[in-house]
């Protein structure tokens, strides 16, 4: 399951503002709104999408309005238990969530084709940890920070190809810069990612840090000073 519900509520709490759970659509536009603050793409159409435990959200936006979004149930944790629950990885596992991963993908093709973008735009841990064992792969020096960073598809591939064979070898654990929390669940992340890139012919993403969080904030203060979006560096 995701953890999302439960943190939008503490979250809303903290704020003094009541909510009830929160729909996959709103929550892409509260990661929308989030992005917003933290990338110079307000003027540009984009593509973003964030990849969580439970579900991935997908939006098309521009000038801070939503063209098209879309929650689908392609999370990490859930794919991880529908596919990789054994210990040992299956010979069909990997193929068949391709399969699974790119079947559910195509409900958006309508907006992808309707809807012009010019960037996209990832957000999530799985995103970030991604790009960190890319690196490490590489051998490259971590980055002091993340926000605007570039990951392209070449690199996101040798990563599955990384992950594939380390899970294989029960070795994933030895993969360069990996967080021990994801060990269990970057398999099904990873190829999450890689089914977005194949699907909608991306060839590289940028990094958004802040995501759902921040648009929470931002929202609540909005609502706040009655639909006054500030920026979140006007913010103390």
């Amino acid at each position: 399951a995701d953890n999302r519900d439960v943190f939008l509520r503490r979250a809303a709490e903290e704020a003094g503002v009541e909510v009830e759970v929160v729909s996959g659509v709103e929550e892409a536009r509260l990661i929308h709104l989030g992005v917003l603050q933290a990338l110079d793409v307000y003027d540009t159409p984009l593509l973003l999408f964030d990849i969580g435990g439970g579900s991935t959200e997908l939006l098309i936006g521009h000038q801070g309005e939503v063209k098209a979004s879309t929650s689908l149930k392609l999370g990490a944790v859930r794919l991880t238990n529908r596919f990789f629950a054994a210990e040992t990885l299956h010979p069909s596992a990997v193929d068949s969530c391709r399969r699974h991963v790119d079947e559910v993908l195509s409900s958006f093709d309508r907006p992808i084709e309707e809807h012009r973008h010019e960037i996209v735009v990832g957000c999530s841990g799985t995103i970030e940890q991604v790009l960190r064992l890319g690196r490490g792969l590489d051998g490259e020096e971590p980055l002091r920070t993340l926000n605007g960073a570039v990951l392209t598809r070449k690199r996101v591939a040798k990563v599955v190809e990384a992950v594939i064979e380390a899970r294989r070898n029960r070795t994933t654990s030895k993969l360069p810069d990996l967080d021990d929390k994801r060990a269990d669940i970057i398999l099904a992340g990873v190829l999450v990612l890689e089914g977005i890139l194949e699907r909608f012919h991306i060839d590289e993403l940028v990094i958004s840090e802040y995501a759902l969080r921040e648009g929470v904030f931002l929202d609540t203060i909005a609502r706040t000073r009655s639909g006054d979006m500030p920026h979140l560096r006007d913010v103390a």
